[in-house]
């Protein structure tokens, strides 16, 4: 099954069947992996789309008043307000990845709301902004889903550009919508916010299985790391049966927080995620190895595999002094990785671990790694921003030509890094186990763990969040404070205007990141230096010891 995003097209080859009623396509393996060709002409794959007891009831807004004349003459016609009554329409449309707890957050809208207010549902995310699809929800069509995976009313990641946003402010007025509530992480909450810089009155709700958005936690998080566990230990055990390396590759672009959570429920043998190789994170790994010794071997190892605008470095010493000139956030591009390096520490752990018989392990990696690959930037729109770039340091001369999204973010969603590691590995590490007089046949199974393991169902914490953040929500709304993004932060329930989250230079809201001073890095970094030694491997010479 190919999963992909941008100019791609789907074809029967690669298992999509185009469904003529819904206008989309799904995967011929599993029907709720669905792909739409969205509004700004990119083919997308998200999870199971609008629900049938809804689709059903799906109408074009834009025919709606065509027909009608307005969407309150619609209304009145159906029924649904009587004559005089002025209807509150509120619109809603949740964007990105689904994220278990979704569609409890969805139908907790409706619970929360005053008499005379209606929820209407964008389907698709901005893709339902644009062309009109939307349902208007009601606690008999989305009664049974709470418990539920995936986004009931569909999800995809258009991100509008600034023509495609005015045209969003003028689809509302024309539908009579008097706000909108935005569900989703980091590039929909940056897109509400200039929603609302545009004059529509918009209250996000925060939603990112990654755990990265600022000052708030958010629903799905929780789930996804629980399940992202158990696909991993069930993968674990069976590597040591068959003498495998699992190389797994955990979602998370902009923040590690997932991989370090599951790699610590799970013990696995080696950890990256890319706050180690950024600016604060190496200043923040230098001050702990300091307290704890037992770091300056991690420090080492990062040491050996960054390169900032190129350059290696000898020491840790000479990459500290290095990086204490640079400023965070703003000189962050011009620190990568040197995949090379990183897959030769790689190997050096699989021949430490065969030396003693154990031929198998587990290496997590984070999603974000790829965003420290070295990008050559060759193409730049009208207004300086990136607009194609290469991947110097993968292989596959069909997946180095990279496009930027509206947000000016790289689509790298068609790197498979972990795939690209294990295919390095393999060419290299016969040689190294016959130099050291190493006789094993280890294999290496590249794992992409996500698509399926977000949009399972939700755990009752995620269920609780969602509905919390909704009912906050819906409260702002009657209190005429908009331009607001809901909040839970340290027990609290809150809210925070857009204009206080921090943002980049590209006016885009900065996610949260994991410090390497977190108790939960630290035991991750100092298990799997522990393994390195392999002292728990080796037997005592006198069992009585």
């Amino acid at each position: 099954m190919v999963r992909v995003s941008g100019s791609y097209r789907p074809r029967k080859t690669d298992g999509w069947i185009f469904d003529r009623r819904r206008g989309d396509y799904h995967d011929s393996q599993n029907p709720t992996i669905r792909g739409r060709i969205g509004a700004d002409g990119n083919f997308g794959v998200y999870s199971a789309g609008m629900i049938p007891p809804l689709l059903s009831q799906r109408i074009n807004l834009f025919k709606i008043v065509e027909k009608y004349g307005s969407l309150k003459a619609y209304m009145l016609a159906k029924g649904m307000i009587k004559e005089g009554e002025d209807p509150k329409i509120v619109g809603v449309f949740h964007a990105g990845g689904p994220a278990s707890g979704a569609n409890a957050a969805i139908r907790q809208l409706l619970m929360g709301r005053q008499e005379n207010t209606f929820v209407l549902a964008s389907e698709d995310g901005c893709d339902g902004l644009m062309n009109g699809n939307a349902v208007f929800l009601n606690p008999q069509n989305t009664w049974g889903q709470q418990l539920e995976g995936g986004v009931m009313i569909g999800s995809v990641r258009t991100n509008p550009t600034s023509k495609q946003r005015e045209k969003i402010k003028s689809n509302l007025e024309a539908w009579g919508l008097s706000a909108l509530f935005a569900f989703g992480g980091d590039d929909t909450q940056s897109t509400a916010q200039r929603f609302n810089q545009l004059g529509i009155r918009t209250i996000g709700i925060p939603k990112t299985i990654d755990g990265d958005l600022p000052r708030t936690e958010s629903y799905g998080h929780k789930s996804f790391v629980k399940h992202a566990c158990e696909t991993i230990v069930g993968l674990i055990r069976d590597a040591a049966s068959k003498n495998v390396w699992n190389i797994v590759q955990l979602m998370g672009r902009k923040s590690g927080r997932i991989t370090m959570e599951v790699s610590e429920t799970v013990e696995a043998t080696q950890t990256f995620i890319r706050e180690e190789f950024s600016i604060t994170g190496i200043l923040d790994l230098a001050e702990v190895s300091r307290e704890y010794p037992i770091l300056r071997e991690k420090l080492n190892n990062i040491t050996r595999i960054i390169r900032i605008e190129g350059k290696a470095f000898a020491t840790p010493e000479e990459l500290i002094k290095c990086v204490k000139e640079l400023k965070p956030i703003e000189d962050e591009e011009k620190l990568t990785i040197n995949l090379d390096a990183l897959v030769s520490q790689l190997i050096e752990l699989i021949v430490q671990r065969a030396r003693v018989g154990a031929k198998y392990g587990t290496i997590n990696i984070a999603e974000g790694l790829i965003d420290k690959l070295p990008l050559r930037i060759i193409d730049y729109d009208e207004a300086g921003f990136p607009k194609t770039g290469i991947l110097e340091d993968i292989s596959a001369p069909d997946k180095r030509v990279i496009k930027f999204d509206p947000h000016h973010n790289p689509k790298l969603s068609k790197i498979n890094l972990v795939e690209e590691i294990a295919r390095r590995i393999e060419a290299k590490l016969p040689q190294e186990l016959a130099g050291q007089g190493i006789e094993a046949t280890i294999d290496f199974l590249p794992i992409p763990i996500g698509h399926g393991e977000r949009s399972k169902p939700p755990i009752s914490e995620d269920v609780n969040l969602a509905k919390v953040l909704a009912d906050k929500a819906m409260e702002l709304l009657y209190k005429g404070k908009f331009g607001r993004m809901v909040t839970f932060w340290k027990g609290k329930v809150g809210s925070i205007p857009y204009e206080k989250l921090p943002v980049d230079s590209k006016g885009h809201i900065i996610p949260r990141s994991v410090s390497l001073k977190d108790k939960t890095y630290l035991s991750v970094a100092i298990m799997e230096l522990h393994k390195r030694t392999l002292k728990y491997l080796v037997p005592p010479e006198n069992p009585q010891e």
